[in-house]
């Protein structure tokens, strides 16, 4: 799957960190989102991976709207997206 979306663009409603992540070890040249939170735009700038959006948010929220999604939370603080790649696809 690395190579799956490689130089591909991608449009998508949501993007978060675990998206964001997913997506640039797959290959990636661009993305756009409704919605981008701000743990996903590190991923894709320190990956030269161009963006663009809609709105801006902290975090993405989980399905209840009462705080943050869990896999954004999972992996906020996590720096090699490559573990979260892979772990992702271990689920």
């Amino acid at each position: 799957m690395k190579t799956l979306f490689n130089g591909a663009i991608i449009a998508d409603k949501v993007i978060g960190k675990v998206a964001g992540s997913i997506l640039t070890v797959a290959g990636v040249k661009e993305i756009y989102a409704d919605v981008i939170s701000e743990y996903a735009i590190p991923v894709l700038e320190e990956n030269h991976i161009k963006y663009e959006y809609r709105e801006k948010v902290q975090y993405i929220i989980n399905q209840e709207k009462t705080g943050m999604c869990p896999m954004e939370n999972k992996y906020k603080d996590e720096k090699d997206i490559n573990v979260v790649y892979k772990e992702m696809l271990n689920l």
